[in-house]
């Protein structure tokens, strides 16, 4: 039996490298192809294609790299055809990965997607282009509902972070953790104004946390007027210890919740990705930890609003041990309770097997 999972970005490469890793638990004789990234390899996939090669942000960024983007297309379907698996696992990157299945006409397989699409953020109608899956597995408590009212098949599967970040935490330093994001363009966006931002705050030590899918230069480039330390890869290492921290908005925000920091969240892009954002979105947050626990629990900092004095002021009002301090850890608690139990791949692993299992038996 064979699978073929298409991951991109970094966080895909991990949430794809645990499904490998259960899935290869279960079945060691199962053959797993790839587009995605170095974890996954890892942990047993055959790499066809890093992600690395193709982890474009934004709108405008998108239109410059269109071409590429298109070559990048027509590859990874190419591959499935030629590689023939049971099943195809699109894990997250709806962009690339829904314009992939719709190109897959002729595959005779199972097709299953892991982290279903935001179509309940922006752009309803990607919900009819999922009815053609086997499955499609949600990450957020509300998406179930969701897409089943626009008859869209989601079994809400359970939150992944709930497998990586422990139950219980304790701040145990004063640090400011820096969190920038994972992408060049936030990076070069949002790290100058964190560290301009922190220093509003003297009591905490600023620590960036840096990731290893960016180039170092990058980071020690912003940094090379500053004595700020930076954290390659220990994301999680650090907001365990961290008593307060500036989020760029992505799935940190709910990382670093479910780790009980406070936090201000920013978000910031091109003049032309707000303006397409501010049409086409739908919700009315774009934190995750306020869209899941459906609340104004951290406060965020879009676009025009996010600049060094408004980022302070509200670093000011969320000083540790304050009493916006103290209720913002408070009401984290609800997020755990919504988000359910930990075992999100072997639940998915399970589905995905027992899937290809009623298959083969027709």
């Amino acid at each position: 039996m064979k699978l073929f999972l298409l991951a991109g970005e970094a966080s895909g490469d991990l949430h794809g490298s645990h499904l490998v890793t259960e899935l290869k638990l279960q079945r060691p004789d199962l053959e797993i192809v790839a587009w995605g990234g170095p974890l996954m390899e890892k942990a047993g996939a055959r790499l066809l294609s890093d992600y690395r090669q193709r982890a474009y942000m934004g709108l405008w960024e998108v239109i410059k790299n269109l071409r590429s983007l298109r070559q990048f297309l027509t590859a990874a379907v190419q591959d499935i055809e030629r590689e023939n698996p049971d099943a195809v696992v699109f894990i997250d990157n709806p962009g690339f990965n829904m314009r992939v299945l719709k190109r897959l006409r002729s595959f005779k397989g199972q097709t299953h997607f892991y982290i279903a699409p935001k179509a309940w953020a922006w752009n309803e109608k990607r919900a009819q282009d999922l009815k053609s899956l086997t499955a499609l597995y949600g990450i957020l408590p509300f998406e179930a509902e969701w897409f089943g009212q626009r008859g869209v098949n989601c079994t809400y599967i359970g939150n992944p972070l709930m497998d990586q970040i422990p139950e219980q935490t304790s701040a145990s330093k004063p640090l400011l953790a820096l969190l920038p994001g994972s992408r060049k363009q936030e990076v070069e966006s949002l790290l100058p104004l964190m560290i301009e931002a922190a220093k509003a705050m003297p009591e905490l030590t600023p620590v960036v946390a840096g990731t290893s899918a960016l180039p170092i230069e990058l980071y020690r480039g912003i940094l090379k007027n500053s004595t700020i330390e930076l954290q390659m890869d220990q994301t999680y290492n650090l907001l365990q210890e961290a008593q307060l921290a500036l989020v760029t908005s992505g799935t940190a925000t709910l990382e670093t919740a479910l780790f009980g920091v406070p936090q201000v969240v920013l978000y910031r892009t091109s003049a032309l990705t707000y303006w397409a954002a501010k049409w086409l979105i739908k919700v009315p947050y774009i934190s995750l930890v306020n869209l899941v626990a459906q609340s104004e629990i951290v406060p965020e900092l879009i676009q025009g609003h996010c600049h060094v004095t408004s980022i302070q002021s509200q670093l000011k009002r969320l000083a540790p041990e304050g009493p916006s301090w103290l209720q913002q850890k408070q009401e984290y608690a609800v997020l755990r309770d919504r988000l359910g139990e930990p075992g999100v791949n072997k639940r998915l692993a399970d589905s995905i097997l027992q899937a290809l299992s009623l298959h083969h038996e027709r």
